[in-house]
């Protein structure tokens, strides 16, 4: 357990002068964010606590009831996790239990509830800042901590993923929970392309809404119609340049939708992504026309390819994700309200 920026290496951590209110955790440093992917060489988090002792955090009711609302139910009743009433010592000291969370990220959220700035780091791990916005949810602290959360995000924007991994997924939690837009379409953008699979929440408090595995299904269905379309056309004699042209891209394509499983794309398209899937489909390979000289003599200077056919419709499909916008899967209140706590 590292816990840094001057906090005391006991069990016991104080954030203000006057405590009434001590928080005790349980099995800190649980689990988070466990990686579930394939072939993957990233190390599986694992707890990282060494002893099964307690640590307790001793602070201010007033901070804690004015920045959350369910720290005030913890404090006035009517929450399972508080003993109002109770007495820990003879102080008269309130006590909140909780569990499993990181020391350091409840340390920096606490700090920030009882404004202790300099207390508060200026940089932090994405990882921290993703276990700080699961406190932010389940405590409901967005104002006490959207100011740090927003020169966190500044800090950290260089290193926004461009491929489905971990850390995509740290970033779709941390801007959707303090309502930066811009990142968060760029991030759902990117699993909708480049995922290989259903998006894994790892456990993440990420909005219903943000519909990326919906927008995946949809894109594979397109992929899937415009295989279809490309079919019916060769069989209506619509493309190619005689009988024995269509026959030919008409029976590579049925070869090779069968080969690659592109019938089933709209159903079962694990482990394959619509970035890859988009670009494999451009490349699909086109019979030679030569073979059966001279019988052909038309087909042997058409041009005609199966890529060729394909390359139009799948640009414009490739450019309707660029298109896509959080409004087509948020509805238009909560849309709005998110762009405009973005431009506070």
């Amino acid at each position: 357990m590292s816990l840094t920026f001057g906090l005391p290496s006991s069990s016991t951590y104080t954030f203000s002068g006057i405590s009434d209110t001590i928080i005790t955790l349980t099995g800190p440093n649980s689990p988070f964010t466990v990686w579930d992917q394939p072939g993957s060489v990233e190390p599986k988090p694992t707890a990282d606590n060494d002893t099964n002792s307690p640590l307790l955090f001793q602070v201010y009711s007033k901070n804690l009831i004015q920045a959350s609302q369910v720290f005030k139910a913890a404090l006035t009743g009517g929450w399972k996790e508080s003993s109002p009433g109770d007495v820990v010592n003879s102080n008269g000291e309130y006590m909140i239990n909780t569990k499993g969370w990181d020391p350091e990220a409840l340390s920096i959220t606490l700090n920030a509830i009882h404004g202790r700035t300099k207390a508060i780091p200026s940089t932090i791990s994405l990882k921290m800042l993703c276990k700080i916005a699961v406190l932010v949810d389940y405590y409901k602290l967005h104002d006490a901590l959207s100011f740090f959360a927003s020169v966190w995000i500044k800090t950290l924007h260089d290193s926004l993923p461009i491929c489905y991994k971990r850390d995509l997924i740290l970033w779709i939690c941390v801007s959707s929970m303090f309502g930066n837009v811009t990142i968060l379409e760029s991030v759902t953008k990117i699993a909708i392309k480049e995922s290989p699979e259903k998006l894994q929440t790892l456990g993440l408090p990420i909005p219903n809404k943000i519909s990326v595995n919906y927008h995946r299904e949809k894109l594979f269905k397109q992929l899937t119609n415009l295989l279809d379309k490309v079919k019916e056309d060769l069989l209506e004699d619509i493309g190619g340049c005689s009988f024995e042209c269509r026959s030919l891209l008409l029976s590579a394509l049925t070869k090779q939708m069968y080969n690659r499983g592109y019938s089933y794309l709209g159903t079962t398209y694990s482990r394959v992504s619509a970035s890859d899937t988009i670009t494999k489909m451009g490349e699909l390979h086109s019979p030679s026309k030569d073979w059966h000289k001279p019988s052909l003599r038309k087909c042997n200077t058409c041009k005609i390819s199966l890529p060729g056919l394909l390359a139009g419709p799948l640009e414009e499909i490739a450019n309707s994700i660029c298109r896509l916008g959080l409004e087509d899967s948020w509805d238009g209140m909560e849309y709005g309200k998110l762009k405009k706590e973005e431009r506070a």
